[in-house]
């Protein structure tokens, strides 16, 4: 059974979404910042990083894009994905990158800059920048 290490608010809800679409077996593990920290949540996430899927043979998974790969991949049964080796994939891989890299950064900044700024002047800057002219 997988287990889901997230965060409320911090990019969990993809990977949520994608295990109930694959009716595949989970326990979702809400954690706070604090723990996020923590040696013993470290040992599962060496960098920290949520969210974070935990797999059968103890080794775990990070970085959103690369769970979704793996999980569509794990269950080709569920037709969530072009076939692997395809061109269909390699364009799915492409969008779906180009989504966790560009699209989600750009969204954190359009809706609170602050995690980038120094003080509300820069905060309302970036923000601004990020919804364009």
């Amino acid at each position: 059974m997988y287990k889901l290490y997230n965060v409320k608010a911090w990019g969990s809800l993809a990977i949520h979404c994608l295990l109930e679409e694959l009716e595949v077996p989970y326990t979702n593990i809400w954690m706070t910042g604090d723990q996020v920290r923590a040696p013993e949540f470290l040992a599962i996430s060496p960098l920290g990083q949520i969210p974070a899927l935990g797999l059968d043979d103890g080794r775990s998974l990070f970085e959103s894009a690369a769970i979704v790969s793996f999980l569509v991949v794990a269950h080709p049964e569920r037709g969530l994905s072009p076939k692997t080796g395809s061109g269909d994939f390699g364009e799915f891989l492409s969008w779906l990158h180009f989504m966790s890299t560009n699209l989600y950064m750009t969204n954190n900044i359009a809706f609170g800059g602050s995690i980038y700024a120094s003080d509300p002047a820069q905060d309302a800057f970036i923000t601004a920048r990020a919804w364009g002219p």
